[in-house]
């Protein structure tokens, strides 16, 4: 949310309570998604792996709507909800961002585990 704020100065918007009572207070269960790449390939500034930063809208298969955000990290492209959504909402989420996405990443899937992200690049010996 700091960054989120030192950014576009929206961190303290009301939309997004939800994170903040889940971070604060445990209230809730929020999922975060994890975008598998397609290729092994990640776009990154020079010198961003020895000091990185999020980034809300560098690329434009990352997607936004009253629901849903997603960033980017290190080549790691991530979706959390914003606000309470229901069933339609995440379908609609789900093929809004896929479509975008198409070329560029093979699925989503919901993290259960830090071993869910491809952290070791795997994807980089296909």
């Amino acid at each position: 949310m700091e960054e989120l704020n030192r950014q576009k100065g929206l961190g303290y918007d009301s939309k997004y309570d939800v994170i903040r009572d889940f971070a604060r207070f445990g209230k809730g269960d929020l999922p975060v998604f994890y975008f598998e790449r397609l290729i092994g390939i990640m776009m990154l500034f020079k010198r961003e792996a020895e000091t990185p930063i999020l980034f809300f809208d560098r690329m434009k298969y990352l997607f936004l709507d009253d629901y849903f955000d997603e960033i980017e990290f290190l080549g790691h492209v991530f979706g959390f909800p914003v606000s309470i959504f229901d069933k339609n909402d995440f379908t609609k989420y789900l093929d809004q961002t896929m479509k975008i996405k198409t070329g560029f990443f093979k699925n989503m899937i919901m993290i259960k585990s830090l071993l869910d992200v491809d952290f070791t690049l795997k994807v980089m010996n296909d």
